[in-house]
């Protein structure tokens, strides 16, 4: 079984590509995809996780990351206050925002404020299994 890397560049063109399928072409339509995600999920996983698909399209192709996408600024920011106000409202006696902190995204000021990049980081897909004659 080999696997299969996703490079930065890869990671990179799959997340605009995968942004572009669901409608998500300015700030507003960005914002709202995860104002959605806040509504509709019910733990700090299920936020995680959805935000995590929304970058990674093939996520549950997806066996290991090396390296951490990153935000810009204001995205990051953005996603810290819904978690804060997320957990607030469903976890009172967590830290507010402790997961997005601990397991998100890290935070760039090189790239622009409301995209995501991915310098450093790639992804292993799962081996596909060899099918013997």
């Amino acid at each position: 079984m080999d696997t299969t890397t996703l490079t930065s560049d890869r990671l990179q063109s799959q997340c605009c590509n995968h942004w572009k399928s669901h409608g998500i072409h300015s700030t507003k339509t960005l914002k709202a995809n995860l104002r959605s995600i806040f509504a509709e999920a019910t733990t700090q996983q299920d936020a995680l996780e959805r935000i995590y698909r929304l970058v990674f399209p093939d996520w549950d192709q997806i066996q290991k990351i090396h390296g951490h996408p990153s935000a810009g600024e204001e995205l990051w920011k953005f996603i810290a206050r819904l978690f804060i106000e997320f957990d607030r409202k469903h976890h009172p006696n967590l830290m507010p925002g402790g997961a997005w902190m601990n397991t998100g995204f890290s935070v760039s000021r090189e790239i622009d404020p409301w995209k995501v990049g991915f310098t450093g980081c790639t992804a292993d897909l799962v081996p596909e299994p060899v099918l013997s004659p």
